[in-house]
């Protein structure tokens, strides 16, 4: 919805809130809020509708040209509803999806490293490297085709790929240090 700096008393915060409008026409959406320029998305330009907590995104191929749109404003359901006419039907956010596989996936890596410490078995040793290089691996392909993810955001793909590298080399390492390789 905006950038607010923390320099912003709570009545200036208010007053940006309570002055948010929603404008849709036969070929835009126009969004006016004080302390901000106004935003025109033209029909053409919308790539999709995402739910999101407490509202929905407008989506655009640029990034920055995305809109939040609280559900709480008049008329969202009817707003809602032909906006997804403009762009097919609303999508489930899956944002969260990334932080709670990066969050699993941080746990996973941390397991597996300090696993040798309480197993001494390394077919264990072994899976967990394997499971924690497949999840990774996984995530670079959601991240890959997944609709909310930006080109801007997709260049730091090969730090998963990185990952999944890391982790099957430390399959390997624990291979030809048992024997199991042979």
């Amino acid at each position: 919805m905006g950038y607010l700096t923390p320099y912003l008393t709570l009545a200036q915060i208010k007053e940006r809130f309570a002055t948010f409008e929603i404008h849709l026409g036969q070929d835009a959406i126009v969004r006016k809020q004080h302390g901000f320029p106004d935003m025109t998305i033209p029909r053409g330009e919308v790539r999709g509708i995402v739910e999101a907590f407490l509202g929905i995104i407008v989506r655009t191929n640029d990034f920055n040209r995305r809109l939040l749109i609280p559900q709480h404003i008049e008329g969202f359901e009817d707003l809602r509803a032909t906006l997804s006419q403009w762009a097919g039907p609303v999508s489930a956010m899956s944002q969260r999806f990334f932080q709670l596989a990066m969050t699993g996936g941080a746990l996973l890596t941390a397991f597996a490293h300090l696993a040798p410490r309480w197993i001494s078995d390394p077919v264990l040793l072994i899976a967990a490297h394997l499971l924690t290089a497949a999840s990774a691996a996984w995530l670079l392909y959601e991240f890959q085709r997944s609709p909310d993810v930006t080109d801007q955001m997709r260049k730091y793909s090969w730090f998963i790929l990185l990952w999944v590298a890391f982790e099957l080399r430390a399959a390997w390492r624990i291979i030809e240090s048992s024997g199991l390789g042979s």
